[in-house]
């Protein structure tokens, strides 16, 4: 019983640092037991990072606004157009570089989170298409793709090509680096139960310019607990604490 009741104290704990956002959530749409969190320690409501994309536009009732949908209508011809080319070519590299180069498709951010989220599970078509746009003359990446791209290898457990992408951000792109980028990598690390390696993101995140706050400290805690580490989550919460006390203010 005991056991049980430090459970859920530290589940509350793990909420409370996870409230600590900066993306408003629509009233409707807010967790219950955050919601009540928020509430009864007088912290704004907020919702994850990883539950929505931030360049969708969402009105009061929780909805995606129209002009998403136009735009996604928008790029569905050129999307599909590429994904056949990655299909038809993706084992014969000089062939797909030929095809892409003369496909004539303009290339904008859009269109390219679109394309990597049409290949899906097929990382690698993904990846190819990544790689081929970053040659291209007047051409470079959004924050955007860059973390849809961080989303593609992670899944792919390719986790040594996202640490190259985010070096090869930080000398090209600095601005682009955000903590989300490593919320998802952390997120990775746990679903791979290689605890150690999501804990450790938290030490690397200074050489790029980002020190991790509470928000991020508890989005590795709620990371290991979902994959089954609440064990090690609850003594990286004590060794912490120090440096991120839980405030219920």
């Amino acid at each position: 019983e005991s056991e049980v009741r430090e459970m859920r104290r530290f589940t509350t704990i793990v909420d409370i640092f996870l409230s600590k956002r900066n993306i408003l959530l629509p009233s409707s749409q807010a967790n219950p037991r955050i919601d009540f969190i928020c509430k009864r320690f007088h912290i704004s409501r907020v919702l994850k990072y990883d539950h929505v994309e931030s360049t969708e536009r969402i009105n009061g009732a929780g909805l995606v606004c129209p002009e998403k949908r136009h735009h996604e209508d928008e790029f569905a011809g050129d999307v599909e157009k590429i994904y056949r080319i990655l299909r038809n070519y993706h084992s014969r590299a000089p062939k797909l570089e030929l095809a892409l180069n003369e496909s004539g498709i303009d290339l904008r951010p859009g269109l390219i989170v679109r394309v990597l989220s049409r290949c899906g599970d097929a990382g690698n078509l993904g990846y190819r298409f990544f790689v081929w746009a970053t040659k291209q003359p007047g051409y470079s990446h959004s924050y955007e793709v860059c973390k849809s791209m961080v989303k593609i290898l992670s899944k792919m457990r390719q986790f040594g090509a996202v640490w190259g992408l985010i070096e090869e951000m930080r000398k090209q792109n600095p601005e682009l680096i955000e903590p989300e980028l490593f919320i998802v990598l952390m997120r990775r690390f746990a679903s791979a139960n290689m605890v150690k390696k999501a804990v450790e993101v938290l030490d690397e995140m200074p050489k790029y310019g980002l020190e991790p706050d509470e928000s991020v400290f508890g989005s590795l805690l709620d990371a290991l607990c979902k994959n089954g580490s609440v064990k090690e989550a609850s003594k990286l919460f004590e060794d912490m604490r120090d440096k991120f006390p839980p405030n219920l203010r």
